[in-house]
């Protein structure tokens, strides 16, 4: 599960003052604040890396300012049905896997704001079935181990 960035850059959010032609101070609105979905778009080297992180029963989408690994059980060749995968004991299992890897996911998203700039970013991992969500969590830089 790795995510890698080679480009840099962010939007800042100070105000400046500048003094026009005329002598009088301007005062220039702060940028709006740009999102990680922001970076990606405008890095076209970071979108093409997480578009070809993906794999056949794994997706991985941004939005706003978050990363979300979809996992997709319809897509497995497991010979497993949608009953038996949208089960408590499915999404019990998943949740204790989650816990366990929490701060693997936290590092993710602890390094993607590093290398963006940007504060705030959540990972989020979602199992599905199909359009059904069987579970998700989201997971910050906070869950990161240091």
């Amino acid at each position: 599960m790795a995510v890698t960035l080679t480009s840099c850059g962010a939007g800042s959010k100070n105000s400046s003052n500048a003094i026009s032609p005329s002598g009088n101070t301007e005062t220039k609105e702060p940028e709006a604040k740009k999102t990680f979905e922001d970076f990606v778009n405008a890095n076209p080297s970071v979108k093409k890396g997480l578009e070809i992180s993906g794999d056949a029963n794994m997706s991985l989408s941004v939005k706003g300012n978050e990363l979300i690994y979809t996992y997709d059980y319809s897509k497995l060749q497991t010979g497993l049905t949608k009953d038996a995968v949208v089960s408590d004991t499915v999404r019990d299992a998943l949740k204790k896997a989650m816990a366990e890897n929490a701060s693997s996911f936290g590092n993710v998203a602890k390094q993607l704001e590093e290398k963006s700039g940007i504060d705030g970013i959540e990972v989020r991992v979602e199992y599905t079935w199909e359009d059904t969500v069987i579970y998700s969590e989201s997971f910050t830089s906070k869950d990161a181990k240091n």
